[in-house]
């Protein structure tokens, strides 16, 4: 998608670097070929007229044919509007260029903003700017399309616009940077006496001189400090330094998503190591590229080395990069694959910010390539400061690197006057980011456990540049922050991970915990981190994140402990699963019930099989998976969840429904509904009740984390069988009509691959049903260490009302019997085995030699002997 560019900016932060040779499309001198357009006289650019355009509502769209159609040659594709009175909503712009070979229509597009007033130009780069689907090409351009509706857009019939000079141009074909000499050190601030000879230089028109200046100046400054200094590279020195990862870099061999290519002498920035025919292919390749990970070997090298070799290759990349890869300064500042704005910001806070200190002292930076390389630097921060300001929609974890980015520049470069603004926008986004993204629980709203380690790192990592230069936070940041990290400690399994929710992998939280120590000072982070060895403990064991829908069940903190995790809250805003109701399981010193997690953004089966219903833990109907992708209103909490979740000394209890549909058509006659009891500290009940109209299948799925699984053919319990390690039984209960099968690294449909970023073979449990609605699947997970698995039965009792109302269930391990009673939509009356409650649960157990003990849920026990 493309935005716009002020006029103001555009004359101030860019020198045309050729003739401004231009073919004009039309200055809407006529409109006779643009049926829904006025010709008016009230607004104009060049000439006398220009295209009016109201009553949106109306006249929705406008379109012409009678345009050049090879746009070949030109750089770019620009016309102005300005906008009466400012009002909600957009416009957008379509360049078609139709393509049989494809289903759809095949366009680039330009969206234009009502709410910015009076003249801005928009447009974007030709050739550099990817389209939707697969156009023909830039010398086939069918027609143009200006249209208010479609594309998130609603007409506004309060919208009045003029529209005037359409035209191809050549204005800004490069090469980079756009920025000149002159404007990059006009920006330089008038308060810094030390940088008097640099301005002196450019107000005489010396650039070269004023360039060398600057150099100096760099090089002399004792403030903004980096994470290191670039004084001590001589110290750094090592005998038998391995180069071989900077070697590759010298030789151009880029190594990503399993696919090492060479990219020969001429770099191609915009290259792919995998071909687009490929199922495997992935543009994460490109844009790993363009996050430079080669340019850290190439510094490291240079300071364990000293060869300049290092430095001299780094300068060339850097001035071949800055060369073919323009600002898109007229246009979306968010452009494909090298100028996207994640990319912008992650360099800029990293590979960027390391490679200037790594080199700032070499003697391979010219006076001439430094300044080039801070130009660039300059041009993001105006990038990424027009994403930040011009969008406020643009949202997710993208924004915290973006601004992550923006506000690196801004402290490390304070020499420019921009500078305090730059820094402003981006902490006040931020801080705004920290409401906005995250909800009161501390969990961010894409409710992926990796992802909320990106978006929390960044809103980090913006600080770090102030804390190690003296320099305030912005007043209630950290206590915004918090949260976040008390998310990574109250969700933390035994082993110092989070489970791999949505696009996410098993993801290590301890280094996290000491990060809040060091910031915050409570001792239960320092316990967390060092996994109990140090600090405080915690003051919890169990607990549930009621906006993120999570519920986390635990016999305590050791290793040896249980840990369940339980998901049944929205669908979240990025990164998204099919998995509502999905669990996942830890116990005695390792995983037993895993999930599908993350996998290579491709259009590869596995990645399909990864997002599916089909790689997680929950139930499909008729072989349909869930399928709330596309129905925005599930994506986001309004509220937290109430009423289904309790713990308690005995149990813990969460409930959760999914009814948005199975398979493409979302069918919603059936609706999911499950519970999970954790009958402390030995086993977990869960159910999970069919609610609806008509026949169906029922598939209950448990992929689980072992080389192998067994099945009873009697009691079609099925059980892990790790030798020397920690194992798991599933017991069904009410077994009258069920079937089990398990998959392990099936193919064809793809099934039985757990998790997914280790494309590992798991075995994959399957209890089927068939039947009306409603049905219930009672199913007992049991984790037993080391050794003989323990006897356990279990069997319904009858509690006078259908099971799939309320049940009775009798759990025998050995001379121990647990008896539990539930209703299923609130308190009511329960009796069965000797146990009298008026509850919603009620739990009875017995042991040898001990009383028997009683816990209920919202109600009390009458009577009971177990």
């Amino acid at each position: 998608m493309v935005w716009a560019l002020a006029a103001t900016l555009l004359g101030s932060a860019v020198t045309a670097t050729c003739a401004q040779d231009a073919a004009p499309i039309t200055d809407f001198d006529s409109v006779s070929a643009w049926r829904g357009f006025e010709r008016s006289d009230a607004q104009a650019r060049s000439g006398g007229t220009s295209a009016r355009w109201s009553a949106m509502d109306k006249t929705s769209s406008v379109s012409c044919a009678d345009i050049p159609h090879d746009w070949t040659g030109y750089s770019h594709f620009t016309f102005w509007v300005y906008s009466e009175r400012p009002v909600r909503g957009r416009f957008v712009v379509l360049l078609n260029s139709e393509n049989p070979a494809t289903e759809g229509p095949d366009y680039w597009l330009v969206s234009v903003d009502l709410s910015k007033p009076g003249w801005r130009r928009y447009g974007l780069a030709i050739e550099r700017t990817e389209g939707a689907r697969t156009p023909r090409g830039w010398d086939q351009i069918d027609s143009i399309t200006f249209t208010a509706a479609g594309w998130g857009n609603t007409p506004n019939p309060e919208a009045v616009v003029y529209i005037d000079d359409l035209e191809l141009t050549n204005e800004f074909r490069g090469p980079g940077p756009l920025l000149g000499d002159a404007e990059l050190l006009g920006m330089l601030r008038e308060d810094i006496p030390e940088l008097q000879p640099t301005r002196d230089a450019a107000a005489a028109g010396d650039y070269t001189k004023a360039k060398t200046e600057f150099l100096a100046y760099m090089r002399a400054r004792e403030k903004p400090v980096w994470r290191f200094d670039w004084r001590d590279r001589e110290k750094s020195r090592q005998d038998g330094y391995d180069t071989r990862n900077a070697d590759r870099a010298l030789a151009h061999v880029h190594s990503s998503f399993g696919r090492e290519t060479n990219l020969g002498p001429d770099l191609d920035w915009k290259a792919n190591g995998f071909d687009p025919q490929e199922p495997d292919y992935t543009p994460e390749w490109t844009y790993n590229l363009n996050r430079f990970p080669w340019w850290s070997a190439l510094g490291q090298a240079y300071w364990g080395t000293g060869d300049e070799r290092y430095a001299q290759e780094w300068v060339a990349q850097m001035l071949d990069w800055t060369a073919k890869e323009l600002a898109p300064v007229l246009g979306s500042p968010n452009t494909g694959p090298t100028w996207r704005t994640i990319e912008q910001g992650i360099r800029t806070a990293g590979t960027w910010m390391d490679a200037y200190h790594y080199f700032l002292g070499s003697s391979s930076l010219t006076p001439e390539a430094h300044c080039t390389f801070v130009k660039s630097f300059v041009e993001h921060a105006q990038q990424l400061r027009r994403m930040t300001v011009d969008f406020p929609e643009h949202g997710g974890n993208w924004v915290t690197m973006e601004c992550n980015g923006l506000a690196h520049i801004g402290v490390m470069f304070p020499e420019f006057r921009d500078a305090a603004d730059w820094r402003n926008v981006a902490y006040g986004r931020l801080a705004m980011e920290l409401e906005r993204q995250v909800y009161p629980d501390g969990v961010q709203m894409e409710l992926t456990t990796g992802y909320h380690q990106v978006a929390r790192g960044n809103f980090k990592a913006a600080l770090d540049p102030l804390l190690r230069n003296g320099l305030p936070p912005p007043e209630g940041y950290l206590e915004k922050l918090e949260p976040m990290y008390r998310y990574n400690l109250g969700a933390m399994m035994p082993t110092g991970h989070l489970p791999p929710l949505n696009d996410s992998g098993l993801t290590g939280v301890r280094g996290t915990l000491k990060e809040a120590y060091d910031l915050y000072g409570d001792e239960q982070y320092l316990w967390g981190s060092s996994l109990g060895e140090q600090g405080a403990p915690v003051d919890f064991t169990s607990c549930a994140f009621p906006w993120a829908g999570q519920s986390v069940m635990r016999s305590g903190w050791g290793p040896d402990d249980l840990y369940l995790m339980f998901e049944a809250g929205p669908y979240g805003t990025g990164h998204q699963h099919e998995d509502k109701l999905s669990l996942f399981l830890y116990g005695y010193g390792r995983i037993l019930l895993t999930e599908g997690g993350n996998y290579t953004y491709d259009r590869s089966k596995w990645r399909r099989y990864a997002l599916s219903t089909e790689s997680h833990n929950t139930i499909m109907v008729d072989g349909q998976p869930q399928h709330r992708g596309g129905l925005a209103e599930t994506y986001q909490g309004a509220e937290p969840l109430t009423g289904n979740w309790a713990t308690t000394e005995h149990f813990d209890w969460a409930t959760g429904s999914y009814t948005e549909g199975y398979g493409p058509q979302r069918d919603r006659s059936v609706t999911h509904e499950r519970t999970v009891i954790f009958v402390k500290p030995d086993y977990f009940v869960v159910l999970d009740r069919l609610l609806g109209t008509g026949e169906h299948s029922y598939e209950s799925l448990f992929h689980l984390a072992a080389e192998e699984a067994v099945i009873d053919e009697a009691t079609l319990v099925a059980r892990t069988t790790q030798p020397d390690a920690a194992n798991v039984a599933l017991v069904p209960v009410d077994t009258d009509g069920l079937t089990v099968t398990i998959v392990k690294g099936q193919e064809d449909p793809v099934q039985g691959w757990a998790p997914m970023y280790e494309r590992k073979p798991s075995p994959t449990p399957i209890y089927g049903r068939r039947g009306p609605c409603p049905q219930l699947f009672v199913t007992l997970l049991v984790p037993y260490g080391a050794g003989e698995a323990p006897e356990v039965r279990a069997e319904l009792l009858d509690v006078g009302r259908p099971k799939h109302e309320a049940l009775g269930l009798r759990v025998t391990r050995g001379e121990a019997s647990d008896t539990l009673l539930y209703a299923f939509d609130g308190p009511g009356e329960l009796a069965a085995g000797g146990v009298r409650a008026r509850a919603r649960l009620a739990l009875v157990r017995t042991r040898p030699g001990r009383e028997p003990s009683a816990a209920t849920m919202a109600g009390e026990l009458v009577e009971g002997s177990g």
